[in-house]
């Protein structure tokens, strides 16, 4: 090795490139994040969606991630590579549907004109694919579910920006010439170590409080049509009991907190007996529930409750017929009818009820003690049914795909026209007003709808000059969901690589390779090309393959070129990426032994690398190492060819003096790891690029100046019990007060006594009551049952948010909230049976003449980021103190 000055500076050189390799502790903590926490919830993910959607999709890590090829800076840590694609043997993408173009080798069409399913998803007036129906998550490709996920993700990013909820910024990138749908992400929780070694310090555990959670098990019981029993609560109370005991049971064996733990935690809190006996209690609760007359559904029958002995004032109810209609449209709207169908209407437009059975059961039936990465994604030994439940790869979801047809487009992804619907088609109709609907629910739950869906994310330079931003310590990295179709066979264009004469790897691997195949994702030729239809061949499955054959010191020295060339080969405007050192690597394993990569050879390997980059250089040309017809240094790639003339300078003063620029990287290395360590994250809601201090005393008196109940409800006693009350503690006290008032209303006493003794919240609402009776005809009788009922239902949530230290305004404030629901509902013209659902979307839709305030169901705006806050809160650790028995606390 001339190059490093003979076998003294060779040694020195085989020593700092070891160091400088080397994963170290954060990037350990992300390959096992990766592998144990990612990879683990992705699969499961899948399994979910397609158990409950009726869909066929896979999620699927590829890319430097799950290759372990990772090279993460200390406050950036990269990004997660995504694959998602139907798996569907309906929608695997066979070769006489693909359209090469001879001028652009690594792009293709895909002939779909006479496909059952992509037929419906052209462009219009051709006979290709849309790239947008992949963008968009077309139903007809992906289902029904994923279009309306991708639209509650997007939200859900917006919401997490807010200052006050999360400690980070998030961004939102969608373009149509990119494969991907990137998610840029800055958070101040510190690195990957530090987080986890925050989770594994064992004076500390997940602040768990149920009364803090149990909307969400009342709010599954709604959504299904089920009452929310105490017997659903005390079930409740056990899961979170068992689960606050197992957490102290993992920290005593050290395993809270790890990432290889998780797929055991994981086991022993869904799978373990204990647990699958709380979900059989559950499972027949609900099949009780659901058995039962729908008298014991929210109201009773009003005859039933007429003949009760609790009736109020029965000499008040009049035989009079036009009462007798008020109360047949009450029925209808409220409603008060044993009508077992009907149900209270579901604001996202989902009225599917899912089996609870189904709910409660662990997708797939899968145990997490069998679960295991396959060396290959799709190989028939590599489980693909274990990556997907029986239901899911069942004749009849494969005969529904082929048959589905297309709906409307995600409401905030571009809208590209893929097929031209009917004018007046009622599903559409039916699109757009839940559109309205969702759209304005949000905005009055979270307040963001208006506001631009993404911020600015900007990473830190990695630049050693730029100094400023080198001190950054947000934590920055991100996730690239691509959407794709999955091919089999081997492309025609890259027949050649199948000969190809090599040393690296075996003909085993090349042959599994081409027997997997390849993915098609949204790429198109930056010059010339069609991008509404033009797709690009992606091998990342092939190069997850190739990277499970490599040796330590090949991706050491691999990680080693990737930090060469963030330091000093990287330009502006973008010219070498990774890409191309990735397929250099190939390329290079290929010409070599095996053998020859090894710890005493590692000098000798990384110079191979350079020396190979700087011929690529010279020779401006850099063969795809697949298609090698294809030139990586070619305008898609490099726009100015004076780059690489520059870049071959580089690289020459790197071969000349390899140790010096080594060591330079070291040291600044080791810097920047200690100002990573020195300085304290400050959260930010703005770029991480550019501080403002003008605006940062601005969000200061922003936050000094929330409501006064947000800052009470963020708080938690130290021993983790809250100050809220369960479900039915606060129904009986809601009950009583409401019964209190139509005392007070409707007992001939207190009509004759004077209202000024009263509260004026109390003075306000009996005069609503009366007048309501009066005006309307509603009989006395009838206040209570409503109460009772599903306008509970409502209120609850307006009493469980409202942090009021007076329990008793609580409830007075949520009955107001039902009254303003009665009063509107009276006032329409066309109140009645037979028109409650007219009713129903003219109280939600916005674009309607008259809707319905929301401030009276959910109360101030911006509840949503209430409730987020007060479950951030409640899940963040606090101490604990160590019962006497702990020893004795079982994990089962």
């Amino acid at each position: 090795m001339a190059a490093a000055g003979g076998d003294t500076e060779a040694q020195d050189l085989n020593f700092l490139l070891k160091l400088l390799g080397e994963r170290g502790e954060d990037g350990q903590a992300l390959k096992e994040h990766t592998e144990h926490v990612s990879i683990f919830i992705f699969k499961h993910l899948s399994e979910i969606i397609n158990h409950r959607f009726n869909t066929n999709i896979t999620f699927r890590h590829y890319g430097s991630t799950a290759e372990d090829l990772k090279c993460p800076q200390t406050r950036d840590i990269g990004d997660e590579d995504i694959v998602i694609f139907p798996n569907s043997d309906n929608l695997i993408i066979h070769g006489d549907l693909i359209e090469y173009i001879p001028e652009h080798p690594m792009h293709i069409r895909i002939k779909g004109v006479n496909h059952p399913i992509l037929k419906s998803c052209l462009v219009e007036g051709t006979d290709f694919l849309a790239t947008a129906a992949l963008k968009n998550f077309h139903s007809a490709i992906y289902g029904s579910f994923p279009p309306h996920l991708v639209d509650f993700f997007t939200r859900t990013l917006e919401v997490m920006s807010r200052e006050e909820i999360f400690n980070g910024i998030y961004e939102w990138k969608n373009s149509p010439t990119s494969p991907a749908l990137t998610v840029n992400y800055a958070h101040s929780n510190g690195s990957n170590t530090e987080q986890i070694n925050k989770q594994k310090d064992p004076r500390y555990l997940a602040n768990l409080d149920v009364s803090e959670w149990e909307w969400m098990a009342h709010d599954l019981c709604t959504a299904r049509g089920i009452e929310y029993t105490k017997e659903h609560a005390q079930v409740i109370t056990d899961v979170f009991q068992y689960v606050n005991e197992a957490q102290i049971s993992l920290k005593k064996t050290g395993l809270f907190g790890s990432p290889r733990s998780f797929p055991i935690i994981a086991q022993e809190l869904l799978m373990s007996d204990r647990f699958e006996t709380l979900k059989t209690r559950y499972r027949d609760i609900d099949r009780r529930t659901q058995n039962e007359s729908r008298k014991t559904k929210y109201f009773p029958a009003v005859g039933e409750r007429m003949n009760s002995e609790e009736s109020v004032e029965p000499e008040r109810f009049s035989n009079d017929t036009s009462e007798m209609k008020v109360i047949e449209g009450l029925e209808g709207i409220l409603p008060l009818s044993t009508n077992e169908s009907c149900v209270t209407p579901s604001i996202t437009g989902d009225n599917q009820s899912p089996n609870a059975e189904n709910l409660y059961s662990f997708p797939g039936g899968s145990s997490v003690k069998n679960f295991r990465e396959r060396d290959g994604y799709f190989s028939e030994e590599g489980g693909e049914n274990e990556r997907n439940c029986e239901e899911t790869t069942s004749h009849s979801r494969e005969k529904e795909n082929q048959e589905r047809m297309p709906q409307s487009q995600p409401w905030t992804m571009q809208k590209q026209t893929i097929s031209k619907m009917e004018d007046g088609n009622k599903d559409t109709q039916d699109e757009e007003f839940e559109k309205r609907v969702y759209d304005r629910w949000f905005k009055h739950l979270f307040e963001t709808v208006n506001e631009p869906k993404t911020k600015a994310c900007t990473k830190p330079e990695t630049k050693f000059e730029n100094t400023e931003k080198a001190q950054s310590h947000d934590i920055v990295g991100g996730f690239d969901f691509v959407p794709a179709l999955r091919c089999r066979g081997w492309p025609k264009i890259a027949q050649d690589w199948i000969k190809q004469v090599r040393k690296w790897p075996s003909p085993q691997i090349v042959d599994r390779i081409v027997q997997e195949g390849f993915h098609l994702v949204v790429k198109p030729p930056k010059v010339g090309g069609h991008p509404k239809y033009d797709f690009r061949l992606s091998f990342s499955h092939a190069e997850y393959l190739l990277s499970q054959e490599m040796n330590s010191v090949q991706r050491d020295c691999y990680r080693c070129m990737k930090k060469f060339h963030r330091a000093y080969l990287s330009t502006a405007p973008e010219g070498l990426v990774t890409f191309h050192l990735k397929n250099l690597l190939l390329k290079t394993l290929e010409e070599t032994d095996p053998g020859m990569w090894t710890e005493s050879n590692r000098v000798f390997c990384f110079m191979k690398l350079f020396e190979n980059l700087l011929q690529a250089l010279l020779k401006k040309n850099l063969p795809h190492f697949f298609v090698r017809s294809y030139n990586l240094f070619g305008e898609d790639y490099i726009e100015n060819p004076e780059t690489l003339e520059s870049l071959t300078e580089r690289v020459e003063r790197i071969l000349e003096r390899p140790v010096r620029f080594t060591r330079e990287l070291l040291h600044h290395q080791e810097e920047e790891q200690k100002g990573n360590i020195k300085k304290k994250c400050i959260p930010s809601n703005k770029s991480v690029a550019s501080a403002n201090p003008v605006t940062e005393v601005k969000q200061r008196k922003k936050k000094d100046s929330l409501p006064k109940q947000t800052k009470v409800m963020t708080s938690q006693s130290s021993t983790g019990k809250s100050s809220s009350l369960r479900y039915h503690d606060m129904k009986e006290m809601f009950v009583a007060t409401s019964n209190e008032l139509l005392d007070m209303a409707f007992n001939k006493a207190a009509e004759t006594g004077s209202l000024e003794a009263l509260d004026p919240l109390e003075r306000a609402l009996v005069k609503d009551l009366r007048e309501i009776n009066k005006k309307h005809g509603i009989p006395a009788v009838v206040f209570p049952m409503m109460f009772e009922g599903e306008c509970w239902d409502m209120a609850y949530y307006r009493v469980w948010i409202n942090t009021d230290s007076r329990m008793r305004h609580r409830m007075l404030d949520g009955i107001k909230s039902v009254i303003e629901m009665w009063k509107y509902i009276l006032q329409q013209d066309d109140f009645g049976t037979g028109n409650e659902e007219a009713i129903f979307r003219q109280m939600v839709d916005p674009s309607s003449a008259n809707p319905f305030d929301l401030s009276h169901v959910l109360q101030p705006a911006g509840a949503g980021t209430q409730y987020l806050t007060r479950i951030v809160n409640n899940v963040k650790p606090r101490p604990y103190h160590r019962p006497q028995d702990t020893d004795d606390i079982p994990l089962d």
